[in-house]
């Protein structure tokens, strides 16, 4: 085993941390926060550590009250960041499935030709805009459909029913501005590509130099398999696709569990000890914020 690979796989981790950190810091500098770019980083770590912990990335739900321990953030705009970054992350991630399965199928079909591509190309245009031009209309449906407790906890933060209502025409506005999208989308390619490097740096451990298109397709293909079935951090169902998609590159048993455990390990690692350090550091506000009030 090279283990150099194993410290190159944590450093491109924490590279790829760095990115969605100054993701965040963009998108909150959009609604007037400055936010610094450490901040966004305990913040982003903290979240998925309480994601971790809970099944449907039910952590994400407590990012506002992260985000105004650590950074004096705005509930509000945390708000309005909670809710945009997953949801143009679900939505990158619902094109990319798509274009896997549209490439494999077509493949599979024989039908890899440049009409076929021509016409998956208008359909994906049409989709992009029905998204955009209907996203108040998908927002309020999510706001529908969002369990009680959760809408609860937001009024004791107070914000009430008319800011949440507004919080829709704040999010049109950013969604239109194309300055701001292209921007975003190139952060977010940054992501795209860095992240698959923690596979590929597992592989390369144990003597399986696979070409990093293969890893690319392998990872994202069994991470948005993982993040549909619901499991924190997609454990055991994302494992499962990716040993399956391993396997089918030649890769036996005994080495699928290497890579897999090794890829955990450099992916959970930075984010885990980043984590626990700022789950500490709000902890510790939160306690003295509390003795604070009694002493009132």
């Amino acid at each position: 085993m090279n283990y150099i690979y194993f410290i190159l796989g944590l450093v491109f981790n924490i590279i790829c941390l760095l990115i969605l950190a100054y993701r965040s810091r963009f998108i909150f500098k959009f609604f007037s926060e400055n936010l610094k770019v450490v901040h966004a980083l305990l913040i982003n770590a903290l979240v998925l550590f309480l994601n971790y912990l809970t099944p449907l990335k039910i952590g994400s739900v407590g990012y506002p009250i992260v985000a105004k321990k650590i950074s004096g953030i705005k509930i509000v705009n945390s708000i309005k960041v909670a809710i945009f970054e997953p949801f143009f992350d679900l939505f990158w991630q619902f094109i990319l499935l798509i274009i896997l399965i549209f490439y494999l199928g077509s493949n599979a079909l024989g039908l890899n030709n440049p009409y076929t591509w021509i016409l998956f190309l208008i359909l994906f245009i049409i989709i992009l805009i029905l998204i955009f031009y209907n996203f108040k209309r998908i927002f309020l449906i999510m706001i529908k459909i969002f369990p009680g407790w959760i809408k609860n906890r937001v009024k004791r933060l107070g914000v009430n029913k008319e800011i949440i209502m507004d919080i829709p025409f704040s999010l049109s506005f950013l969604i239109k501005d194309y300055k701001f999208i292209i921007s975003y989308m190139g952060l977010t390619f940054l992501v795209i590509f860095f992240v698959p490097f923690g596979l590929y740096f597992s592989s390369l451990i144990f003597d399986y130099p696979f070409n990093f298109l293969s890893i690319l397709m392998i990872y994202w293909a069994s991470f948005i398999i993982g993040r549909l079935s619901g499991i924190p951090g997609g454990l055991g169902t994302r494992d499962i696709a990716m040993g399956f998609l391993l396997n089918r590159l030649g890769v036996p048993t005994l080495g699928i569990i290497n890579i897999i455990l090794f890829y955990r390990l450099i992916n959970l690692i930075p984010s885990l000890i980043i984590g626990v350090y700022s789950f500490l550091h709000v902890g510790k506000k939160i306690i003295n914020d509390r003795k604070g009030s009694q002493s009132l």
